[in-house]
């Protein structure tokens, strides 16, 4: 059934690509340019004018929400075998209400040609920023401070800390109705850091477990990336984005880690509005990163993660999907490193060898069946260490939500989650995954741009 899923899967982006080529031109929301440049043109008085503000533009956005997870906890040994029970990013309760995000900062440009723009924001809230699997970090976060030139037509330059060129799912924070990534952008694209690596071999794969060492990457990377947005015919572009980084995500921790490439290409026709909470677009993408990751006593491992995706908003109907892998540094899962009973000391655990693999990936479909109520559907899965009989795992989630926007991107999401994950060659792991529940979340978001 899971094979005949993933043929679908990529089967639905291969359709998607081809609907692409069929549509009519079009125009859409372009994450890269969002967050590296300022726009050309602006809207005043009915009419189209010169972009020659250089008044700093503050922005930001908040988001609160209750997360109820229903799955059944196990612990043997006074050691808990089931962190999929808790609520991220601290793992501490199964029910939780807080603020997971709270962003604010500012941008602009500094010259009144637009030629050198800047881009600044910090994390407030509460996630694996500020609390990696409950080991307390600082409470606030400079998670993005960039500068960006345009050189000539075509290319512009960007210097700094800012979101790397990655999966879209990683962009779409502010405009998606899910309230969680998924399984595989949340363990695998989401990158996390290790202090310590005790060493261990299970079913003939080398394992590595530590602590966190820094906050998550959140996406991000400090370096300098070189990227723009080309007119592609009368309605559409091209974008494009080249990266070199130091695969120290936000905090600017190294650990040993080396320089990191990253290779983003989009081809997006835009087909209506263009606001930052809702853009009318079709856009077919490919992305890839590669580096390596220094395991504290040990070598060097290679890190690769690549994917490719198309989505498509139009009117009141929304469709996408990513098809993403992993090769090396693999995060095989979280797990409790204190024996005492009723205590958790969460540590993260890594099959870091290029041999070791994952893949996953998700379709989505949204309907917006009133002016101000989408309701959406999500499949996504992950194939965690196939090659591998005792480590193999299989995920399968279905999400089903309602998004009722109250004014522009102001909106609350209501999420139903059905989790499913199966480990075909060990049943003493499925004895534990048989553990894992649904979960259901109600989340309130407001944006700020000023």
């Amino acid at each position: 059934m899971e094979n005949r899923l993933r043929a679908t899967s990529m089967g639905c982006v291969f359709l998607a690509l081809a609907l692409y080529l069929a549509s009519p031109a079009a125009m859409a929301m372009d994450w890269i340019m969002f967050f590296g440049s300022e726009p050309d043109r602006l809207q005043r008085d009915g009419r189209q004018v010169e972009n020659r503000d250089t008044t700093p533009h503050l922005l930001g956005f908040v988001q609160s929400q209750y997360v109820r997870n229903q799955s059944t906890p196990l612990e043997t040994a006074g050691l808990n075998r089931t962190s999929f029970a808790y609520v991220f990013p601290d793992l501490e309760r199964r029910s939780k209400a807080d603020v997971s995000r709270a962003k604010l900062g500012a941008r602009g440009m500094l010259d009144a040609d637009n030629r050198f723009n800047y881009f600044l924001l910090t994390e407030f809230g509460h996630n694996g920023l500020t609390e990696p699997l409950g080991h307390e970090e600082d409470p606030v976060h400079l998670t993005d401070a960039s500068l960006s030139l345009r050189l000539t037509p075509g290319v512009r330059l960007k210097l700094g800390r800012f979101y790397a060129p990655i999966a879209d799912e990683a962009h779409d924070v502010l405009i998606s109705p899910y309230a969680s990534y998924t399984s595989f952008t949340q363990t695998q694209i989401q990158e996390s850091f290790v202090w310590t690596a005790a060493a261990a071999s299970v079913g003939g794969v080398s394992l590595r477990t530590g602590l966190p060492a820094a906050p998550s990457a959140a996406f991000h990377d400090s370096g300098v990336q070189v990227f723009d947005a080309l007119p592609w015919g009368e309605n559409a572009s091209l974008t494009y984005a080249l990266m070199w980084g130091q695969g120290s995500g936000v905090s600017g921790w190294h650990g040993g880690n080396s320089d990191e490439a990253f290779l983003y290409l989009a081809h997006e026709r835009y087909l209506g509005q263009r606001l930052p909470w809702f853009t009318e677009s079709f856009k077919v993408f490919g992305w890839g990163q590669t580096g390596t990751r220094h395991v504290d006593g040990d070598r060097d491992y290679r890190r690769t993660r690549y994917g490719v995706g198309a989505n498509w908003r139009q009117d009141r109907l929304r469709l996408g999907g990513e098809y993403m892998r992993a090769r090396g540094m693999v995060q095989s899962g979280i797990v409790d490193t204190d024996a005492t009973p009723n205590v958790q000391n969460w540590a993260l655990q890594f099959a870091p060898s290029g041999g070791n693999t994952a893949s996953g990936g998700y379709l989505d479909a949204g309907w917006r069946v009133l002016p101000q109520l989408e309701l959406c559907v999500r499949y996504d899965w992950m194939d965690l260490l196939p090659d591998s009989a005792a480590l193999h795992k299989e995920f399968d989630n279905w999400t089903f939500g309602a998004s009722y926007r109250i004014k522009g991107p102001v909106r609350v999401d209501l999420n139903y989650v059905l989790k499913q994950a199966k480990a075909p060659d060990s049943p003493a792991a499925q004895t534990v995954l048989d553990r894992l529940g649904n979960e259901v979340s109600l989340r309130l978001t407001y944006f700020i741009s000023l």
